[in-house]
């Protein structure tokens, strides 16, 4: 009986160590499948060098001024102002020409640009009341606006009085323009007749007028 529970327990023993052989042999290669399975840590990309950023040229400055010349003449003194007081002469020859232009827009524009002086004064009052451009007779009528104040300002009141009667509205609106600078109430009753008149702008621009010679 003993010799037999002996062989039994041998048999068990060796199938025991069988077992587990085998056991531990699948277990190993189970563990090595795993591992080929498992996903390999990915190797880091590599860096690109850094583009190196070339610095953007600055503007050229501007190029320096040359020197004068050694012995040149100094300009005069005063060529600054004669050069200026030909230019205005040149310019004042000009416009005065330009008051007697065929075409009535160079005459426009003379008379707004020649200036007010004695000389001027009766070729702008002449435009003022016989032009037949409306626009040239706008333009002498704003020009006279600088004879307030001056020797001619009883004359030149007396043309824009005349000339509130134009029968073009944007001559009318000059006259009252200019009007305002003479400074004086004693026109105002001159002026009541156009809070009548046809031009609704006309009517507009004397009631400021009205307003301005009061204040």
């Amino acid at each position: 009986m003993r010799a037999i529970g002996l062989c039994a327990l041998a048999s068990a023993l060796v199938a025991g160590w069988l077992a587990g052989y085998a056991c531990g042999q699948r277990g190993g290669e189970v563990a090595a499948e795993v591992a080929l399975a498992a996903p390999r840590p990915s190797e880091p990309a590599p860096v690109a060098a850094a583009r190196p950023v070339s610095a953007r040229p600055a503007a050229p400055g501007p190029a320096p001024r040359p020197a004068p010349a050694q012995g040149a003449p100094a300009p005069a003194a005063g060529a600054d102002d004669g050069s200026r007081e030909a230019l205005r002469a040149a310019l004042r020859a000009g416009y005065l020409d330009g008051l007697e232009d065929e075409d009535p827009a160079v005459r426009a524009d003379a008379a707004e640009w020649v200036g007010l002086d004695v000389e001027t004064f009766p070729i702008l009052a002449d435009l003022l009341q016989s032009d037949p451009s409306p626009s040239v007779r706008r333009a002498a009528a704003e020009a006279l606006a600088a004879a307030m104040n001056s020797p001619e300002q009883e004359e030149a009141l007396d043309l824009l009085l005349a000339a509130l009667h134009d029968p073009q509205p944007q001559v009318v609106l000059a006259a009252l323009d200019s009007l305002e600078f003479v400074g004086d109430s004693a026109i105002i009753p001159q002026l009541g007749f156009l809070a009548e008149h046809a031009d609704p702008e006309v009517r507009d621009e004397v009631r400021d007028t009205i307003g301005w010679l009061r204040d």
